[in-house]
């Protein structure tokens, strides 16, 4: 009896702790709710949370987000807003975050679109993020949408081969067609595809955008190139004084010149281990061969080398369709998706996610364009 009544304490205790965690959780989550809703919630005067407000600690909160580059393509009619909150009750204050490197609760990005969320991200700092946790802010948005979470079931493939037996042998599929196909299609395709990014104009002609945290961002991968670009021209005159140094001179010593051949690296097979059983393969009593394959494996494709003072921000796009990050659940309505990080998760209106990917793809486009103008005048020689 008193071990059943132990464990019925128990019990009551897990239950409690899982109400505080959904009610916490309740108080914040909710894609496509009104910014004026959600954060008087958010900021309540006993248990609300610490706005992170000035404009150093609103570059700071963006560099640590894994999708920080993204501030400087989000559209006009967006503001982003970064929060602290206690993982215990009581008021976040600025003394909580006051040591980066040892704090204790939840980070909170928020991204508004027409004054509605549209993001939410929520890292856990201090202990790991429960299963629980993960479990009460997911259900938080599926309640308030009044619909379940399914998994989504695209597996992202990293290389491809099409191929087909023919009089059993193994062989490249559907090769009679090729003169069918624009030569794009038959050729070497990388899967990673990337854009340079560019804040819009009509972010750069607002009247807020130098307190936009794009600006600041731009600022200091400015440095960086500066930086970067000081660096080039130090190794260049370096490596041009020790070619003209005499002999035993310490400034040629302290200098590698680079070699004069420039070895080519003629990679162009991959290797691997099949099950497909062809008909030159004779075995019998149910037996299997394990084929070992050579393919063809060409990547061509990929960022050009800065070589200048200007600023050169890359980002990929998702192989995944329709995404800017790639998400691993999706609502059974459709309307809001979800990515899982190491102790955090994204939150994403459906919608708002489609329109960004929209907006990259047309800027891949256009670069796409420009790259095949460069591609004519560097072979018109040829």
């Amino acid at each position: 009896y008193l071990v059943s009544m132990r464990n019925l304490n128990i019990a009551k205790k897990g239950l409690i702790f899982l109400t505080a965690i959904l009610s916490c959780a309740t108080a914040s989550a909710r894609i496509g709710e009104v910014r004026a809703a959600l954060e008087a919630r958010l900021m309540s005067k006993s248990d609300g949370a610490y706005h992170y407000d000035t404009k150093e600690e609103r570059l700071r909160e963006a560099m640590e987000l894994p999708y920080r580059n993204l501030f400087l393509i989000m559209p006009k009619n967006t503001e982003q807003r970064f929060y602290f909150k206690r993982a215990t009750s009581g008021l976040s204050l600025d003394s909580d975050t006051i040591q980066q490197h040892d704090l204790f609760g939840w980070e909170l990005h928020i991204c508004f679109a027409n004054n509605k969320s549209a993001m939410e991200f929520y890292r856990r700092h201090g202990d790991p993020m429960t299963a629980e946790e993960l479990e009460a802010l997911m259900q938080s948005i599926a309640s308030s949408k009044n619909a379940k979470w399914k998994r989504c079931p695209y597996i992202t493939p990293t290389r491809r081969w099409d191929v087909e037996l023919k009089s059993g042998k193994l062989t490249i599929a559907d090769t009679e067609n090729d003169t069918k196909k624009p030569l794009s299609e038959i050729l070497p395709e990388n899967p990673w595809r990337f854009i340079y990014l560019e804040v819009p104009a009509d972010i750069i002609s607002s009247s807020h955008y130098k307190q936009s945290i794009a600006f600041s961002m731009l600022e200091d991968y400015q440095r960086i190139a500066y930086e970067k670009y000081r660096n080039l021209i130090a190794k260049q005159s370096a490596i041009a004084a020790a070619k003209t140094a005499k002999p035993n001179s310490k400034k040629k010593a302290n200098v590698s010149i680079p070699p004069k051949v420039n070895k080519f690296n003629a990679y162009n097979m991959r290797e691997f281990e099949s099950f497909i059983q062809t008909q030159d393969v004779k075995l019998e009593n149910g037996k299997m061969a394990v084929v070992k394959y050579q393919m063809k494996d060409v990547l061509v494709g990929g960022a050009k080398v800065n070589r200048s003072k200007d600023v050169q921000i890359t980002m990929g796009i998702p192989i995944q369709p329709e995404t800017i990050l790639g998400y691993d659940y999706e609502l059974s309505d459709g309307s809001v998706r979800a990515k899982l990080y190491k102790n955090a998760v994204l939150f994403i209106d459906t919608n708002f996610d489609k329109q960004m990917r929209a907006y990259m793809e047309n800027v891949y486009k256009q670069q796409s364009d420009i790259r095949k103008n460069e591609a004519k005048a560097s072979i018109s020689r040829f």
